[in-house]
């Protein structure tokens, strides 16, 4: 060897594969153009992703978790810019990890390329719940932390040590997590999605609370305000009393989907639902939370400065409480299609009790709901004029 070149230490090495890697945190499948088949699948080409489902969730996932875990175990024995022979031993470990972590994801990316060829449309958002949970687990995890010049590897290396073992140990939490979901139900993972649709709406109506009882203290001070904003203020409490019973009907609403600790669900999905019409009570469900978030938020907000802003808000209120009301009913055509009584219950509802017994009530709250607000605005459109 030419004793004039100075050879480039081993950390380099691992620098340059983690920097590989770093690249499935911004290009992730989604992204990446792919030929779109118009026809349908044959049975055997049905039973083949079957097959190669099975394979990402008990081979592919739990290799990447094993290697993850490899990478970690190399990096958390103590420091690894020593210049002795167990830390270039540690060094060769993680490097040698990081190089199958590169074939791991491409193996992964071709298999989800496979199993979720291009989003059926912009609006539904995800194929499948596999595809759904691994773009989020290259979104969130799939990245380590490269520096720019390595120039300073006394400095670094502590510091990407920590974060490199941190970041793995959340990828492999990941992983446990998607590799859970994919094996459970499609009507489990809804129910994910309702969940945290049906917590937003929670939080929401806990804040509403909130902000009643404040403008309530305000309103009784008469010395912090003029005549005509108290009676503003007065009439805005209303709205805000009034805007209560919408938020925990929504809450209600997504708890008959997912149950409670005092009452189960007595349905499930049937076994025909397609990843389509999966994508379709996703949206349904969705738009009606959403909807419900913008009516109450616009009584969260400070009143309107003056009556054009009172009629802007106005018609934006009548215009979401119609599209609300179309996503509740859209719903409900959904799931007297796709919804049936679950048979592992005791006493199963008959099928054509299975919304009535449960929504059907709600729907009635829901349009009172509604009333009750654009009356309130109508009233404090008088105060205003």
């Amino acid at each position: 060897m030419d004793s004039g070149i100075e050879p480039r230490p081993p950390m380099h090495g691992l620098f340059i594969a983690l920097g590989q890697l770093e690249r499935y945190g911004r290009e992730t499948p989604r992204r990446r153009m792919r030929d779109i088949s118009e026809k349908s699948l044959s049975s055997h080409e049905i039973d083949a992703g079957k097959a190669l489902l099975v394979e990402v969730q008990t081979r592919s996932l739990p290799i990447l978790q094993l290697q993850l875990r490899g990478l970690m175990r190399s990096l958390a024995t103590g420091p690894i810019n020593e210049e002795e022979s167990e830390s270039e031993r540690k060094i060769t470990n993680a490097l040698e990890f990081a190089l199958q972590l590169g074939a791991t994801l491409n193996l992964i990316d071709r298999s989800l390329a496979s199993l979720a060829s291009a989003p059926i449309s912009e609006e539904l958002g995800f194929t499948c719940k596999i595809d759904h949970d691994l773009i989020e687990l290259y979104h969130s995890n799939i990245h380590f932390p490269i520096p720019a010049f390595l120039s300073n590897l006394d400095l670094e290396v502590p510091r990407l040590q920590g974060k490199i073992i941190k970041n793995t140990d959340e990828t492999c939490r990941s992983i446990d997590a998607i590799i859970r979901s994919s094996k459970g139900s499609d009507f489990g993972f809804l129910q994910d999605l309702w969940r945290v649709d049906g917590n937003r709406l929670g939080d929401c109506h806990d804040q509403l609370s909130e902000s009643t009882l404040r403008l309530g203290t305000d309103s009784n001070d008469p010395t912090t305000s003029s005549q005509g904003n108290l009676l503003l203020n007065l009439d805005r409490k209303h709205r805000l009393q009034r805007a209560e019973p919408l938020a925990l009907i929504g809450v209600r609403f997504f708890d008959k989907l997912v149950g409670t600790y005092y009452a189960k669900t007595s349905f499930t999905l049937s076994p025909s639902v397609s990843s389509y019409d999966m994508g379709c009570l996703k949206k349904e469900t969705s738009g009606l939370c959403a909807h419900i978030l913008k009516i109450v938020r616009s009584f969260t907000r400070s009143g309107p400065a003056n009556e054009d802003d009172l009629h802007a808000e106005m018609g934006k209120i009548l215009v979401w409480s119609k599209e609300l009301s179309r996503h509740f009913d859209s719903s409900m055509t959904l799931f007297a299609f796709f919804l049936i009584p679950d048979p592992s219950r005791i006493d199963p509802p008959f099928p054509e009790d299975l919304l009535r017994s449960s929504f059907f009530e709600l729907r009635s709250e829901l349009h009172l709901a509604l009333e009750q607000l654009l009356a309130a605005d109508r009233k404090l459109e008088t105060l205003v004029d």
